[in-house]
């Protein structure tokens, strides 16, 4: 027989409700998240484009064939000065779409997380192809056409997904997880 006791138990109507949106994929929480992995992925994305692109490729990414450095030569059509042989940045447009919110850049919500690439209707103003296909012509190639494949949206490396997994534990913590 319990003589005298205390019934301590949490009120767990708000935690359902957090724990249900964790589970379902919504909420604020996820907004954060999403917001903050796609800003985050977007700036490893660009670090990589910048450093391949600087780099003749380095080990990634073949570099520019001879006969593209020699049609390089002078200066683009309209412009002074001469050309840098930079792999992918002729008119930036790649890069560019590698930023959240800009055109050909994809940022879609996913359940519970995001999906982030270059797509889209937008164009590539030197041509008739979207930047999306642009974008898959490059990323995957054409053997046929002498075009090596150069892989433009990749999986992050072992240091973003350290700092992705980092941002879940933060904002967990913070939601008081």
């Amino acid at each position: 027989m319990i003589g005298v006791a205390v019934k301590v138990v949490a009120k767990i109507g708000p935690w359902k409700r957090i724990v249900g949106d964790l589970k379902q994929g919504r909420g604020a929480f996820w907004v954060n998240i999403r917001k903050l992995w796609s800003i985050r992925y977007s700036a490893f994305l660009r670090r990589r484009f910048q450093k391949l692109s600087t780099s003749g490729g380095g080990s990634e990414w073949a570099d520019l064939s001879a006969s593209t450095k020699q049609s390089r030569r002078g200066p683009r059509k309209g412009h002074s000065g001469s050309r840098s042989f930079s792999v992918l940045t002729d008119t930036g447009l790649l890069k560019k779409a590698l930023s959240v919110g800009a055109s050909g850049n994809v940022n879609k919500k996913l359940k519970h997380g995001i999906r982030f690439g270059i797509g889209g209707p937008g164009t590539h103003k030197e041509g008739k192809l979207t930047i999306g296909q642009l974008a898959v012509i490059h990323q995957k190639g054409n053997i046929a056409g002498g075009l090596p494949a150069r892989p433009i949206v990749v999986l992050p490396d072992s240091k973003t997904k350290r700092a992705l997994r980092n941002d879940m534990y933060r904002a967990l913590k913070a939601a008081g997880f």
